[in-house]
């Protein structure tokens, strides 16, 4: 695979689950129209439909088997109820990464989360083989590294990360593991710039601590702060309205401060905080899932607007989260009764 050229070296998407949901199909046609890369799907769903681009399906079963997996958590902390076992899947995803890359003899990939709008991967792969051979993931934080957009340019080491997720991780959540994998294997795993790399006033910290790639040179990947600003986060994890303009709890700076700009032609985005230079951001992690809006002409170019502008606007008025917040005050209240009336003060 030395020889590998960018436009051969696949983004590839993984979803473990019954029912593809609709916002990863909108995600998926953003990734062939933008990104640049032959783009793949591994999964376990049966609903995926016959895209009307070019995604290769690949069913998960026709190549994996998930007992080694399984196996491997039989003491694990993580709470398989939460999210349908969310903690699990996103952590066994590099199980499904290593025996598919395997299979077809896969050196040189990129992949992505399936709320993530990828934009165009142009050079990018080449920059990063000039770092050093192993994985990069995007850290913003010493404790947090999120794979939302990855780069592997030796796949060997997804069999050391796996390892290390079943014999030093199992309690971690995939992002402690992963910053953990970074802190424990230099010389295999690379951090990838977010957005506090573009924190001016820190930025020789931050790169002796847990970057080592250069953001003017290789742009910024987004970890999860850019996508929330510009979309707000998940409805799942609020009992509030969702609107634009959420501010990451791992932000180091004012984002009121950035502007972004969309250039359609070359399939990027641009981002500058004031008084800097633009750089150039690779995705956008759209927590409030709202893909399906963000695919109509112009949607995309609105909502930047409206950041740029500080306009705050309502992502979703969030009904189910309501709910779910107001019965778990419910539920709280009848458990508080109860102990009180029981004499036990907790």
């Amino acid at each position: 695979m030395a020889n590998q050229s960018r436009l051969e070296i696949p983004l590839i998407f993984v979803y473990l689950g019954d029912d593809l949901p609709d916002y990863a199909v909108h995600s998926l046609k953003f990734a062939v129209n933008n990104s640049g890369c032959p783009v793949v799907l591994l999964a376990s769903a049966t609903n995926v439909p016959q895209f009307d681009v070019s995604v290769n399906v690949v069913p998960i079963n026709s190549f994996y088997d998930s007992l080694e997996f399984q196996s491997s958590r039989s003491d694990s902390l993580l709470d398989p109820n939460f999210w349908d076992g969310f903690w699990l899947k996103t952590t066994e995803r590099f199980f499904v990464l290593r025996e598919y890359v395997t299979k077809i003899r896969l050196n040189r990939f990129f992949h992505a989360e399936l709320d993530n709008l990828v934009f165009s991967l142009k050079g990018i792969s080449d920059g990063l083989d000039q770092v050093g051979n192993g994985i990069f993931i995007p850290r913003d934080d010493e404790n947090r590294a999120i794979a939302s957009l990855l780069y592997v340019n030796d796949s060997s080491v997804l069999a050391l990360l796996c390892d290390f997720s079943t014999q030093k991780a199992v309690n971690f959540n995939d992002m402690e593991m992963l910053a953990s994998f970074l802190q424990e294997h230099p010389e295999r795993a690379f951090g990838l710039p977010t957005s506090n790399s573009m924190w001016l006033e820190d930025r020789g910290s931050l790169k002796g601590s847990f970057t080592v790639v250069d953001e003017q040179i290789m742009g910024i990947f987004d970890g999860a702060s850019f996508g929330q600003w510009l979309f707000g986060i998940d409805p799942r994890i609020t009992g509030k309205i969702v609107r634009n303009r959420f501010i990451n709890e791992k932000l180091r700076y004012d984002p009121r401060l950035l502007s972004f700009r969309l250039d359609l032609h070359r399939h990027e985005l641009w981002v500058k905080w004031s008084g800097t230079d633009e750089i150039r951001l690779h995705n956008l992690h759209v927590h409030s899932k709202i893909h399906r809006r963000l695919s109509r002409t112009g949607a995309l170019e609105r909502f930047i607007a409206y950041n740029n502008k500080g306009k705050s606007v309502v992502i979703s008025l969030n009904p189910f989260g309501a709910f779910r917040y107001f019965l778990g005050v419910i539920v709280y209240s009848l458990n508080f009764l109860t102990n009180r009336k029981a004499g036990n003060p907790k």
